[in-house]
């Protein structure tokens, strides 16, 4: 595997709509070369993971897999390549995965799944790629299906994405089919690794240093933080020491260590292959006893601080672009004695999902936590699931928002704010303008849905409604919507109202003024941070109204009275009560107390009476996180 040349290196990612069929072909990729058995591939997608991906069937986590592939086209002898693949998301809220994992790519196959057509994440991948120069080679999935349309699908890509239909190449993961024509059009259509880094005179000792990119790392109990590495200069070996180019100053601080004895190198097949080497070109893990999920932060660069006179002067790779975070909600501990080992989790949970953004926060209510960011609600699900399968860490996470900005009247000062606890008290009194964030919606669906999504796009408050009729009798919609009325639950309503069969797409648009307000959810009195939202003033009302309504179902009955409110500042917008459980004092042993006498019936109902009022004041209500997310899906 070393003595491969660079030139017989192909790194490519694996790009496609959701349930186009990325990962099941990733897998029949590796079966064809070797890499896993036919009985690996029945047991499951070899390349999800994680238990998220399986619970939920879909793919979170770009995961890298290298493998070498005999061309046997030569009469004379088989060369031999050694073929990176990345298996990446598929779902918007993942996007930052897709980027990542371009940049580390000279190639990508983008899947169009031939029973559904174009997708909206088809389009947005493909403009990804584009837009980094790489060389994209079409492939058409799932030909075997009965509903399958492969040669529509082949013309359809052609006009779309300004390519030959005749290069489409049809494929069928499940039957084999077209597996090896897709790797040979990965060798003869992809151009191998060029690395252009130079090195100043008189900073180095060696002529070929050896740099390397972080691509991604994880943390793992027993040998501490792997990183994976892209090699884009010289070459590795095990017992030499490394440092990280950006963390040098922050590890000095941590434990006063900047530089790491690498204890293990080798490939991910998916399973670790240990190689002891790695060269210029490869992508493999390096274990070297990091124990500070900071010190090995994605896109840093890392180098052999032995072979440079002047490290100082050393010239960084460039790293990958950061992700903004559009969604941001609060966690909080389920036990306030558990907050050393959120923050712990959290840590290590960011290691391996860089796209999330955290810092410190404090509730009245809720205690000591942290504010995260994320890209979309369904990170923010995934997020929540992870810290609990792999950290079994018990959250409560409030009520997700988007980061509004405010304009002071008076000063002209103008704040981000992306908690609901830092909003400004709405009425005359007032003197902030509020501006909130939009966001560009692609949405695909078949004509016949078109009504439905129109409905939906004006129910939300969109605007700017521009329709293009595509060829293969799909409508594609775009639109300027609010993110805040995207963020939660249009995803789920796209897909019922066209039985599954439209997508949308979304990118970050410009803040727009808009008259909002801030509804304040509270629980026999007492506000709940978690719960309170912003809202467009003309939807406060019904909100307020279906979120009581929905509490008030998810809720468990107590020994004392529940009442829910929405309330905007003193105005009660809607009022739900939960009747406590009640005991017949009137029965005692099967017979009715008292008699006929209506004194004694009274003096025991009033004591009830009073029981109630006295558990109603030290009595608390908790809100199960699973209720929580209940209630978020209205």
């Amino acid at each position: 595997m070393n003595e491969i040349p660079l030139e017989n290196i192909r790194n490519f990612s694996v790009i496609a709509h959701v349930d186009h069929g990325k990962s099941t072909l990733s897998d029949c990729i590796l079966q064809m070369t070797g890499n896993i058995s036919e009985l690996d591939r029945k047991r499951g997608q070899v390349l999800d993971t994680l238990k998220v991906e399986r619970d939920r069937g879909i793919t979170v986590k770009a995961q890298t897999a290298s493998m070498i592939y005999y061309d046997s086209r030569n009469k004379d002898k088989s060369i031999p390549y050694l073929i990176n693949l990345i298996d990446t998301p598929g779902h918007i809220d993942f996007s930052y995965e897709v980027s990542r994992s371009l940049a580390s790519c000279q190639g990508a196959l983008l899947l169009v799944d031939s029973s559904q057509s174009i997708q909206a994440q088809t389009l947005a991948n493909h403009a990804k790629a584009k837009k980094l120069g790489l060389s994209i080679i079409p492939v058409a999935t799932k030909i075997d299906l009965p509903n399958s349309q492969p040669e529509e699908t082949a013309l359809l890509m052609g006009t779309t994405f300004n390519l030959d239909p005749d290069t489409v190449i049809m494929t069928s993961a499940k039957q084999n089919i077209g597996i090896k024509d897709v790797l040979e059009a990965v060798i003869d259509k992809l151009p191998s690794p060029s690395f252009n880094y130079t090195v100043k005179n008189n900073i180095c000792n060696t002529k070929t240093p050896f740099i390397g990119k972080i691509v991604d790392s994880w943390f793992d109990e027993h040998r501490g933080v792997i990183c994976l590495i892209q090699a884009i200069n010289g070459e590795l070996n095990e017992t030499e020491r490394i440092t990280t180019y950006a963390s040098v100053k922050e590890s000095k601080e941590i434990d006063n260590r900047n530089d790491f004895s690498v204890q293990e190198i080798g490939l991910l097949t998916p399973i670790p292959l240990r190689t002891s080497k790695l060269k210029i070109g490869q992508v493999g893990y390096v274990i070297c006893g990091m124990r500070s999920t900071r010190q090995a932060r994605v896109g840093d660069t890392i180098y052999i601080p032995q072979q440079w006179n002047k490290s100082e002067e050393m010239t960084p790779l460039e790293g990958y672009e950061a992700a903004k975070p559009m969604l941001f909600a609060s966690v909080f501990p389920a036990n306030s004695e558990e907050l050393e080992q959120l923050f712990s989790s959290v840590d290590r949970l960011c290691l391996n999902d860089s796209s999330i953004s955290v810092v410190k926060d404090q509730s009245s209510s809720l205690g000591a936590g942290l504010r995260c960011g994320f890209l979309g609600f369904l990170h923010m699900e995934v997020f929540n699931q992870r810290l609990n399968d792999e950290f079994n860490t018990q959250t409560v996470m409030t009520t997700p928002s988007v980061p509004y900005i405010l304009t002071d009247e008076n000063t002209g000062k103008v704040t981000v704010c992306s908690s609901v606890t830092n909003w400004p008290e709405s009425g005359r009194n007032s003197r902030y303008i509020i501006s909130e964030p939009m966001v560009k919606v692609t949405l695909v669906t078949p004509k016949e849905f078109y009504g439905n999504m129109m409905d939906i796009i004006k129910e939300r408050r969109g605007s700017e409604v521009e329709a293009i009729y595509l060829d293969d009798g799909q409508v594609l919609l775009n639109s300027i919507i609010p993110w805040q009325e995207v963020v939660c639950d249009m995803h789920d309503e796209v897909k019922n109202a066209s039985s599954g069969y439209a997508s949308f797409n979304y990118e970050e648009a410009e803040y727009r003024q808009s008259d909002l307000v801030k509804v304040e959810i509270a629980v026999n009195g007492e506000p709940c941070d978690a719960l309170s939202f912003v809202t467009h003033s003309s939807k406060a009302i019904n909100s307020g109204r279906k979120l009581a309504l929905k509490l008030k179902e998810v809720l468990d009955r107590q020994q004392f009275e529940i009442v829910i409110q929405a309330r905007i500042g003193l105005k009660v917008l809607a009022r739900e009560r939960i009747a406590p459980y009640r005991k017949d004092v009137l029965a005692r042993s099967g017979k009715t107390v008292g008699g006929g006498d209506i004194t004694r019936k009274k003096k025991l109902l009033e004591k009830q009476k009073e029981g109630k009022k006295r558990a109603k004041m030290v009595g608390s209500v908790e809100i199960s996180q699973e209720a929580f997310f209940s209630v978020l899906k209205r």
